[in-house]
């Protein structure tokens, strides 16, 4: 008879303990996500050049979610090639830009989105047009000299 007593008293002390276990492991799931980059600059001009894949240009991120980063208009933007465009938690993703043989500038806006939300993160890339080599060589004589 006492021990049932001890029994059912000590029964809503342990499902209260368990509650609180895994409430307090619900609520590290439901942690607020933060999502950082680690660069004051939003915009990077890149010459007609551009860069090459084995120079990446390099952008430190810094998150506690899962994080992933997709061009604002994939078709307009071939011409952009990320490397690691998902991670979790901090990470780092990389990037490279074809040479623009085109004699009208590009633009393409990077889009981030932390665990399933969409960052208010601006980030651009402008790659410069292609410019037409100038050159003095098939002018007349009269028009390069200086009178």
């Amino acid at each position: 008879m006492m021990r049932k007593n001890i029994i059912s008293s000590c029964f809503p002390f342990a499902f209260s303990l368990a509650m609180i276990l895994f409430a307090s492991c619900a609520s590290d799931n439901d942690e607020a996500c933060y999502f950082k980059m680690e660069t004051e600059q939003t915009q990077v001009n890149v010459p007609a050049a551009g860069i090459s894949k084995s120079k990446l240009a390099k952008v430190i991120i810094r998150s506690n979610k899962d994080w992933n980063i997709q061009l604002e208009n994939p078709e307009d933007a071939q011409w952009i090639h990320l490397f690691a465009n998902e991670g979790s938690a901090d990470g780092i993703f990389r990037f490279w830009v074809d040479k623009n043989t085109e004699f009208t500038s590009r633009s393409a806006r990077l889009i981030f989105t932390v665990d399933g939300q969409k960052q208010d993160v601006p980030y651009t890339i402008d790659l410069a047009a292609s410019v037409w080599p100038l050159s003095t060589a098939w002018m007349p004589e009269r028009m390069t000299s200086e009178t």
